[in-house]
């Protein structure tokens, strides 16, 4: 089992555990069988438990397996980077350990931000790509990324302490679902379990990693096919305290500089459609993955 464990969550299905470089312990949910494997990858903060609704539909068809990033649900804690850099190299260590290759990854948020670099870093490795609400197709200027961080210390934002936590983690949804109730749950119990400095240097690296380390000038490098998916209600990309426009405007600029992709914007969902929409979110996977 993994070296960390928080006993008040319970994932979904069984949980395994692999070692890395540096010790690093990953815990991941390894679901289905299929010719095609769909490799999951959270947002900032986040576990890989919130993919439950996807496994559960699509391990019919397709292989699912949903990690924790370091730092994260119960992967090991560390003085880690937590760069965007460092969890691609996390992705392409874990599959080289699983032996998978030609994989669909599919990531949210930071993780479809870290699921863009994992494709441009190891083009062989990456089949497909889904990047659901991704953190790397919005474009920050140098003095906006100053701007931001100088928001992100003024508030302490995000990680101060539980109810900061739920009120940001709230902000993901457009109707609060039931799955959503669970994760906040969870991850309050895991911060309540953390110890708080890991806490905020971890979140304080991801995002500072989100904002130094963009990928927008390098989308049109992207090798494989790309699928977007945004909810139509959005409330985090764009920033809309440093670009007042829209998701579907920041998305569609996005998606004119990759090769080859698709955007889907859906309806009555915010920045955690795939939780929100499941249905909808898991049709329009394997719509893609099938070709369709």
């Amino acid at each position: 089992m993994p070296a960390y464990m928080i006993s008040k969550i319970k994932y979904h299905y069984p949980t395994h555990s692999v070692k890395l470089f540096n010790n690093i312990e990953i815990c991941y949910m390894d679901e289905g069988k299929g010719k095609q494997t769909l490799l999951f990858i959270h947002g900032m903060a986040y576990y890989g438990n919130v993919w439950f609704q996807q496994i559960e539909e699509l391990k019919q068809h397709y292989r699912c397996i949903a990690i924790d990033l370091p730092g994260c649900g119960l992967s090991s804690r560390g003085d880690y980077h937590y760069s965007m850099l460092f969890f691609s190299e996390v992705i392409a260590k874990f599959c080289a350990k699983l032996q998978l290759d030609e994989i669909i990854l599919c990531g949210h948020s930071m993780g479809g931000h870290v699921g863009i670099v994992t494709a441009l870093r190891y083009p062989p490795l990456v089949k497909q790509l889904i990047a659901i609400a991704p953190s790397g197709f919005e474009q920050f200027a140098p003095a906006e990324i100053a701007i931001y961080k100088g928001m992100l210390s003024f508030g302490n934002f995000f990680i101060s302490n539980q109810m900061q936590l739920t009120t940001s983690l709230q902000q993901s949804f457009y109707k609060m679902p039931a799955s959503g109730k669970k994760m906040i749950d969870d991850l309050v119990a895991i911060l309540n379990s953390d110890d708080l400095n890991h806490w905020r240097n971890m979140v304080d690296k991801c995002i500072e990693g989100m904002l130094n380390e963009q990928v927008f000038h390098l989308l049109k490098f992207i090798q494989c096919p790309v699928l977007a998916i945004f909810g139509n209600h959005d409330t985090l990309i764009p920033n809309v305290f440093i670009h007042p426009s829209s998701t579907l405007q920041v998305a569609t600029m996005a998606c004119k500089e990759i090769y080859n992709s698709k955007l889907v914007m859906i309806a009555e969902a915010g920045h955690a459609v795939f939780m929100e929409q499941p249905g909808e979110v898991n049709a329009e996977i394997k719509k893609f993955i099938e070709g369709n």
